[in-house]
């Protein structure tokens, strides 16, 4: 048995070759329309910071995110351009003073929220600037469309209350569930519009923007789990489009092959700390699930369902060492993962493991263990440090 000479667990790399290529990518999908970088909840679990900071390299200058702590982070991680706060509002003045003072858009999602906003424009004699989110379908946060008249016209005229955008999400991640919803975006906007006629608007997020939905007609797309390379392929085949609809004008089967062409940009990089050897008939790990047909070297990897690697991978996922596919055997444990490194000679403690790269991305991890890959990346532990590569 051989000592560890490493124990940290392991660091998420961020490719910054494929996070540049997606966003070039998304450029030309996106024609006319600019970019709005979905960096909340930690950039998808990835990390916002790393994210940000390199996409503004690359000319990115407006953000979303989920709250005002999260706004706050990138202020002070030195972010500028405009960020949109994604979520519902509150009732603390203390609340629109940290939207003021760190020069952030909010969403208007209902008429009280309206009236909350407009009121501390009012008391603050301070300006407010705002989105206002319309319902099309998710049933989350968003206007009705039987309330957009009288939000529209509550805050009608409130020099202090700057009206800026208007925008829905949809549900949908197929052609005609987003033609349907694009339908009902536009109606609400056209309300909008009798009120606020140089409102800007968005639709399009990274299922539109795959199948070419409502991007002609608005200024702006928000794209998140696409720039990261998170496309299963149960997502690819339903948001390849018809070259050609009535409704909206959608590309040619040229742009539908750019959808293959993005990249996964995480990784997880860790060591082995251990080298353990089995005898036939032996197992490893809990449960006895894997057993030994042969005398096996198992290497130990210190990467476990904490990291955010999922106890249902356990003797499916493939891993990277010596850019050589190698299979982890055994139940995948808190802390631990084990390797089957037989028939790599020499294998040494302190060698570098690699998961969901290339060899197994993170999409066919989340489609193999039944996650999506937005849900699989948000589970990527806090502990791990985040950096660019």
């Amino acid at each position: 048995m051989t000592s560890a000479i490493d124990t940290t667990n392991g660091t998420i790399q961020i490719s910054r070759a494929a996070l540049s290529h997606n966003y070039r990518l998304a450029q030309q999908l996106a024609g006319n329309c600019e970019i709005i970088v979905v960096v909340k909840s930690n950039g998808y679990g990835v990390g916002a910071e790393a994210l940000a900071k390199h996409l503004s390299s690359e000319g990115a200058r407006n953000w979303a995110v989920s709250n005002i702590a999260e706004a706050m982070e990138l202020r002070r991680t030195g972010i500028e351009g405009e960020i949109l706060l994604l979520g519902h509002l509150e009732a603390d003045d203390s609340w629109f003073e940290h939207i003021h003072q760190n020069d952030c858009c909010l969403s208007v999602s209902c008429l009280e929220e309206a009236l909350l906003a407009r009121d501390w424009t009012r008391r603050s004699k301070r300006t407010l600037r705002v989105h206002l989110q319309m319902e099309i379908g998710m049933k989350r946060l968003g206007i009705a469309m039987e309330q957009v008249d009288k939000v529209a016209s509550a805050i009608r005229g409130h020099r202090l209350l700057q009206i800026e955008g208007a925008y829905g999400h949809p549900p949908s991640s197929h052609f005609d569930g987003l033609i349907s919803e694009h339908r009902r975006f536009e109606a609400a906007l056209q309300k909008v519009k009798q009120y606020h006629p140089l409102v800007s608007s968005h639709f399009a997020s990274s299922a539109a923007l795959a199948c070419g939905v409502g991007l002609d007609s608005h200024q702006y797309v928000r794209l998140g789990i696409s720039l990261l390379g998170g496309l299963s392929s149960r997502a690819k085949s339903e948001w390849h489009r018809p070259a050609t609809t009535n409704d909206v004008a959608v590309g040619d089967e040229s742009q539908n092959k750019q959808l293959d062409d993005w990249r996964s940009v995480v990784r997880i990089v860790s060591r082995v700390v251990q080298i353990q050897r089995l005898h036939p008939g032996e197992s490893v790990s809990y449960g006895g699930d894997f057993c030994a047909r042969r005398s096996t070297v198992v290497a130990v990897v210190p990467v476990g369902y904490a990291d955010g690697i999922p106890t249902g991978l356990s003797n499916q996922l493939i891993v990277n060492v010596r850019n050589t596919a190698v299979k982890q055997i055994g139940r995948i444990t808190m802390n631990y993962l084990m390797l089957d490194v037989t028939d790599m000679d020499g294998l040494q403690v302190g060698e570098l493991v690699s998961i969901g790269d290339s060899v197994q991305p993170f999409h066919e991890l989340a489609r193999m263990s039944g996650h999506l890959p937005h849900e699989l990346l948000a589970r990527l532990s806090p502990r791990a440090p985040r950096c660019l590569a």
